[in-house]
C-alpha cells in the first residue's frame, strides 16, 4: 500500500477528477499545505539569513527554520576552505525538517543526497532510502518532491509495477493540487490512457487555470474531438469546459498569509521576505511592510529595519513606475517608525522623528502630521541613548504651541530630573547626553547654554553620541576638524595612499579610521571644485552626515546655498541603486547657486567603525 493511502490521502486523484471541486476550495486537502515549495526557499536563502533565529526555530520544532539553516550550511559548504562537516550538518538539518512533516525539507535532503552522496553513503546506495525520502517529500506537501517522484526517482526493485503506477499517478495528482500545471497535464495524459476522459479533461481544466500553456492548448480541443466523433461524452465534456474558469486555486502564499493573519511571526517574516526577493506588485510590497511589522513586534532580527527601509524607499520613489498613493506610503513610513521605535531601535526612532518633522515638505504635501509624532519618536530615541534623536525636541520647539508645547516642557523636565543625578556621578556617560539635551530643549536661554556646555564636555570625554548631537544642532557646523577629539572625522592629506576597502554584504560599511578619512569628498566645501557621480559619489555616514556635508558647501561667491537640514531634504531628487565603491544606493541632490545648479551624488552608507 502506498504512503498516500497510509496517510489517508487516497482521494487525491478523485479530488482532481471531481470537476466541481475546483469551485470550492474547502474540498481541497490543502489545510496543512501552506508551504512555499523548496525552490522558493532555495532562492531566498542567502548569507544574510538570520541564522540564530532560524536555529532557534528549528530547535523549537519549526521545520521552516531547519530548512533555512540547512540551506545556509549547504551554501557555506560550497565556499573555499569550508568546514568539511558543513554538508553533513546541512543534511541532518534537512532530515530534521523532513521528520517534522515538511515536504520542502525532504526535497532538500533528496537533492543533497543526490549531489553529495558522501553525507550518508549507506542511504545514497540504498534505493529504498532514497525512495522513501522522495515519497515523503511529495506526500508532505512539496510540488518539487512530487516532480522528482514522477520523473527522476529510481524505484527499488522490490516495488511492484502496479504500485509504481499508483505512486506516479498519486504524485501527479498531488503536484496538480499543489499548483504545478505540468503535473495536471501529465495526470490528464495518464487518465486518457485509461479511457477516463472526463477526469483527463478536469485535470487539464485545472492546469489551464494554473496558466499551464500546454494544458490550455489542449483543453479547447477535447470537447470538439468528442463531439465531432459523435461520442456519448460530448455533452458532459462540453458542459465541463463551458463552465466559467475556476477561481485561482489556493497556493502556499495563501497558507502563509493566513498563518500570518493569525499572528504567526515566522510566517509573516518568511512571506514578507519572499515578496521582497521576488519583487512583487506594489500592493504586495505594502502587504510585506505590514507583515514585517508583525515580525518586528516579535523581535525577529532585522525586520524592524527592513519594514522602515522598504516603506521609506517606496515613499521616496513613488511615481509613474511605482503607482502607489504617496499619502498611504507616508502613513506606512510613520507606522513602521513607531513599531520599530517601540521595539527599541534607536536609529528608527531618529529617522522616523526627522521624517515626521512639520518642516518636511515632501511629507506635508500629502498628509498632515501631528507634531507630537515627531516629538514622541525623538524622545524615545533619546531615552535609548541616540545623540541625533536627542536633538528633535530642540528642533521642534519653535514649531509647537498649546498642549503639544506644554507636553514638550513636561517631557524635557522629567528627562532632566531623571538623569541629572546620574550625570553628576558618571560624567562622560549617556546620562549626561540626556541631561544636556533636556536642558538645550528648554525655553530658558541660560538653560540652553548649560546644556551645550555639558554636551561639549561629554563630547570631549569621547562620548560619541554627544558629539553626534553637537554635529546636528545649528551651532556646530563651523567647528574645525582639529578641535574635535574623535580623530576619525579627519581627512587624508592630498597624495596620501588610499587604503583598500573590502565591501561587506550589508549596505552600511564599517570603515577603519584611515578608510573613513579617505572617503571621497572629505573636507571639500567648494562646490566649484567638488566632483561627484553615481559611480563615484561623495561618501558620508547616514542622513545626518549627508545633510551636514551639504550645509557646509559654498558657491563660487562664498554664499551657503543649504542653510538647514530641511532645505537639504527639499533638494533631494531621488535615489538610484548600484553606485559607489560598494554598489550602494546613491542619492542625488540639486544644489542651487547664483552661477547655476550643481548635481551632488552622495552615498550615505560609509560609516566609521564603532
Amino acid at each position: 500500500m502506498s504512503p498516500a493511502f497510509e496517510r489517508g490521502w487516497s482521494e487525491d486523484v478523485a479530488t482532481v477528477c471531481a470537476s466541481e471541486s475546483w469551485d470550492d476550495d474547502t474540498k481541497l486537502p490543502l489545510e496543512r499545505r501552506g508551504y512555499a515549495p523548496y525552490q522558493v526557499f532555495e532562492r531566498y536563502a542567502s548569507p544574510d539569513l538570520r541564522l540564530e533565529e532560524y536555529d532557534n526555530q528549528c530547535t523549537d520544532g519549526r521545520a521552516e527554520g531547519c530548512l533555512l539553516i540547512g540551506l545556509a550550511l549547504n551554501d557555506a559548504a560550497d565556499q573555499p576552505d569550508a568546514d568539511p562537516r558543513a554538508r553533513t550538518a546541512a543534511f541532518d538539518a534537512f532530515l530534521r525538517g523532513c521528520s517534522l512533516d515538511f515536504g520542502p525539507a525532504c526535497t532538500a535532503a533528496v537533492n543533497t543526497l543526490l549531489h553529495h552522496p558522501e553525507v550518508d553513503p549507506e542511504a545514497a546506495a540504498s534505493g529504498k532510502a532514497m525512495f522513501n525520502l522522495v515519497v515523503g517529500a511529495c506526500y508532505r506537501g512539496d510540488s518539487d518532491g512530487c516532480r522528482i517522484l514522477t520523473n527522476d526517482v529510481e524505484f527499488p526493485e522490490s516495488v511492484p509495477p502496479s504500485l509504481i503506477q499508483e505512486l506516479v499517478e498519486e504524485g501527479h495528482s498531488l503536484g496538480c493540487i499543489y499548483g504545478d500545471p505540468q503535473a495536471c497535464t501529465a495526470l490528464s495524459r495518464l487518465r486518457s490512457q485509461n479511457n477516463d476522459h472526463v477526469c483527463a479533461a478536469a485535470a487539464l481544466h485545472r492546469g489551464c487555470a494554473l496558466n499551464g500553456k500546454e494544458a490550455c492548448e489542449q483543453v479547447e480541443t477535447i470537447a470538439q474531438t468528442h463531439c465531432n466523433a459523435g461520442s456519448d461524452l460530448c455533452g458532459d465534456m462540453t458542459a465541463l469546459l463551458e463552465r466559467s474558469s475556476p477561481r485561482a486555486p489556493r497556493t502556499w502564499r495563501d497558507g502563509m498569509r493566513e498563518a500570518c493573519a493569525d499572528d504567526d511571526p515566522l510566517s509573516c517574516h518568511l512571506l514578507a521576505h519572499f515578496t521582497l526577493v521576488d519583487g512583487g506588485s506594489p500592493d504586495e510590497m505594502l502587504q510585506a511592510i505590514d507583515m514585517l511589522q508583525t515580525s518586528c513586534r516579535a523581535n525577529i532580527p532585522g525586520d524592524c529595519v527592513a519594514a522602515y527601509n522598504v516603506a521609506r524607499y517606496l515613499f521616496d520613489n513613488a511615481g509613474p513606475d511605482l503607482p502607489l498613493d504617496p499619502a498611504a506610503l507616508a502613513t506606512h513610513v510613520l507606522a513602521t517608525a513607531t513599531v520599530g521605535c517601540e521595539a527599541g531601535n534607536a536609529d528608527i526612532c531618529f529617522n522616523g522623528a526627522f521624517f515626521a518633522l512639520p518642516t518636511n515638505l515632501a511629507l506635508k504635501q500629502h498628509i498632515e502630521v501631528d507634531p507630537a509624532t515627531s516629538l514622541e519618536l525623538g524622545l524615545e530615541g533619546c531615552r535609548l541613548g541616540h545623540g541625533q534623536a536627542c536633538t528633535i525636541p530642540s528642533l521642534i520647539r519653535p514649531l509647537l504651541q498649546g498642549d503639544t508645547l506644554a507636553s514638550l516642557n513636561r517631557a524635557v523636565e522629567e528627562l532632566h530630573d531623571e538623569h541629572a543625578p546620574l550625570c553628576e556621578q558618571l560624567p562622560g556617560d549617556t546620562a549626561c547626553l540626556l541631561t544636556g539635551a533636556a536642558l538645550y530643549a528648554m525655553a530658558d536661554i541660560e538653560q540652553q547654554k548649560r546644556g551645550i556646555a555639558l554636551l561639549e564636555t561629554n563630547c570631549d570625554a569621547n562620548h560619541q553620541e554627544s558629539c553626534a548631537y553637537l554635529d546636528l544642532v545649528a551651532a556646530r557646523p563651523q567647528r574645525t576638524v582639529a578641535s574635535m577629539p574623535h580623530s576619525h572625522l579627519q581627512c587624508l592629506s592630498p597624495g596620501e595612499e588610499v587604503p583598500e576597502l573590502t565591501c561587506s554584504s550589508d549596505a552600511y560599511q564599517s570603515l577603519s579610521p584611515r578608510q573613513y578619512a579617505a572617503r571621497h569628498g572629505c573636507g571639500v566645501s567648494d562646490l566649484t571644485t567638488l566632483t561627484s557621480s553615481h559611480e563615484r559619489p561623495v561618501e558620508t555616514c547616514q542622513v545626518q552626515g549627508q545633510q551636514a556635508f551639504l550645509m557646509n558647501l559654498q558657491c563660487a561667491d562664498g554664499s551657503t546655498p543649504v542653510t538647514s537640514r530641511q532645505a537639504a531634504a527639499s533638494m533631494r531628487q531621488g535615489s538610484r541603486n548600484g553606485g559607489g565603491r560598494c554598489n550602494n544606493p546613491v542619492d542625488l541632490y540639486l544644489v542651487p547657486c547664483p552661477e547655476g545648479d550643481y548635481e551632488v551624488y552622495i552615498d550615505l552608507y560609509m560609516c566609521p567603525a564603532q
